[in-house]
């Protein structure tokens, strides 16, 4: 039997291993294409990424705490994994209704992908469960020191490497750099040296000014109006690249994935609404 004020430090312990990894994952995830990408002015939903470090945190925190509640680590691993893929869920909802998406195909989804998706969260639960008893045997057989700090600076470090798995592709820096260009010639040049597909929205890009962002999508179903000409594109992988200008117009350009242009358009003017 393990003793209950160990097993209460163990949960303590997972809940702040569980925090501080959602924390810093989130964080860099969110922000490594603006850190990585800085001579192109990306886009940054400053409220959608707040709430996505809270809420990956918070499920970091109870994912720690919960796995590490019972005493047979086989029980805390399979409930606290079903809680991180109910917290992915209610997320996804969430992002769904704020962006006009159908909730129905989301969950419908998830019905067919959720098991895999808690069966991947296994060893992150596990993880938690051998850190926070770990850590609390160093620190209870040698004290505090530099050795009891490795496992929290592991944690930290694997929590970056992984949010760091967020950056934009090859072809879609290429495709983000292309777009770039293209509202860069046409404010400075004309239409001269832009393809025939941007010249419909040079005009709306000269008016919008220098003081623009830049949003990438591989989900072509957030975008509808760009794939409602021609339902052959639904079949193909292609890229949206949007212009969100500060005097309120919105480009929205559709590439395939060697960032050949296809054709663009005017879009609603709120960022990322779309």
């Amino acid at each position: 039997m393990i003793n209950a004020q160990n097993l209460v430090g163990k949960r303590i312990l997972g809940l702040l291993f569980g925090a501080g990894v959602g924390f810093i994952y989130s964080l860099v995830s969110a922000t490594i294409n603006h850190i990585y990408i800085r001579d192109i002015p990306l886009y940054l939903d400053t409220a959608a990424v707040f709430n996505q470090v809270i809420l990956t945190t918070l499920a970091g925190a109870a994912m720690g705490y919960v796995v590490n509640w019972p005493e047979q680590g086989v029980i805390g691993m399979a409930v606290a994994s079903l809680l991180g893929t109910l917290a992915m869920i209610i997320t996804s909802v969430v992002n769904a209704m704020a962006g006009g998406g159908q909730v129905v195909v989301v969950l419908l989804a998830y019905v067919y992908i959720g098991m895999p998706i808690a069966v991947m969260f296994i060893p992150l639960t596990g993880l938690f469960r051998w850190a926070a008893g770990s850590f609390q045997n160093n620190i209870r057989s040698r004290g505090w020191g530099a050795r009891s700090l490795k496992i929290p600076m592991a944690l930290v470090l694997l929590a970056i490497v992984v949010g760091s798995f967020s950056l934009y592709s090859a072809e879609a820096r290429k495709t983000l750099y292309k777009m770039n260009g293209y509202i860069q010639e046409a404010q400075t040049s004309g239409n001269e040296k832009i393809p025939a597909a941007f010249r419909q929205v040079a005009q709306i890009a000269r008016q919008g000014g220098q003081d623009y962002t830049l949003e990438w999508s591989d989900d072509l179903g957030r975008f509808p109006m760009l794939i409602a000409d021609d339902a052959g594109y639904r079949g193909f992988t292609y890229q949206v690249v949007l212009a969100h200008f500060k005097s309120g117009e919105t480009i929205a350009c559709l590439f395939d994935t060697d960032a050949l242009l296809y054709f663009c358009m005017q879009a609603r003017s709120s960022p990322g609404s779309q």
